[in-house]
C-alpha cells in the first residue's frame, strides 16, 4: 500500500469537521509531525483538544490527553493560548456545523 499523507489529511479533515474524535486526533498528529501538511503545533493542539472533548471512551480521552501534553512541550505560552483559542473556535463551528461558515484551521 502506498502512503499518501496529503490524501489522509484531506479525509481526516473532512471527518474531523464532522466531529469524529478519531479523525481529529489523527489530524492533530499529522500537524504535529508535518505529515501531509506544514508542521503546526497550534493546529495540532487545537485538533487534539477537540478530539479529547469529543471522545466517548475513557481510553480515547486518555490518549488525546497524553498527545496534548506531548504537543505542549514544543509550544510557547503564546502558542498554547492560540491553540486554546483555535480549539474553542473549531469546537463551536463543529457543534454548529454551519455550512455558511466552514471550519477553518488557520488562526490569527
Amino acid at each position: 500500500m502506498i502512503k499518501n499523507d496529503k490524501l489522509a489529511v484531506y479525509w481526516y479533515t473532512k471527518a474531523a469537521k464532522q466531529g469524529h474524535a478519531g479523525a481529529q486526533h489523527n489530524l492533530g498528529i499529522m500537524y504535529y509531525y508535518g505529515d501531509g501538511v506544514m508542521e503546526d503545533f497550534v493546529a495540532s493542539y487545537a485538533w487534539i483538544s477537540n478530539a479529547k472533548a469529543n471522545e466517548e471512551t475513557s481510553s480515547g480521552a486518555k490518549s488525546a490527553l497524553k498527545s496534548i501534553s506531548i504537543v505542549k512541550r514544543k509550544m510557547t505560552k503564546e502558542q498554547i493560548a492560540q491553540g486554546q483559542a483555535l480549539a474553542k473556535k473549531l469546537y463551536q463551528q463543529i457543534q454548529n456545523r454551519d455550512n455558511e461558515n466552514p471550519v477553518h484551521t488557520k488562526y490569527d
